[in-house]
């Protein structure tokens, strides 16, 4: 391996470091606030966030947007829910065992 294999290998690296984009902005025009946040502005509907964020523009598309195509608001209420059985489970699981060790323990 010679200098210039070494040089192409870093930029590789380099390129792609940084937080996986969420497909949610496909859906909004973003203008950069800077250190990686975003004004976000809805294709559809054009409401404006300060700060758009995936886990508010997310339930914009799926519950709220009166203007989004019905297979894109499906698509975003399906990923909603999973997100939110998957989360209950996670929660279910840390609130019920220790209830279930005290009780064992009394």
């Amino acid at each position: 391996m010679d200098s210039t294999d070494l040089f192409d290998n870093q930029n590789i690296r380099e390129v792609r470091r940084g937080r996986k984009k969420s497909h949610v902005w496909d859906h909004y025009f973003k203008e950069p606030l800077g250190s990686e946040h975003y004004i976000a502005r809805c294709h559809y509907c054009n409401q404006n966030w300060s700060k758009g964020k995936p886990e508010i523009l997310k339930p914009h598309l799926a519950l709220y947007c009166k203007d989004v195509p019905l297979y894109i608001k499906t698509e975003y209420m399906e990923m909603l829910a999973v997100e939110t059985t998957s989360t209950k489970h996670s929660e279910h699981a840390y609130i019920t065992l220790p209830i279930i060790c005290r009780s064992y323990y009394m």
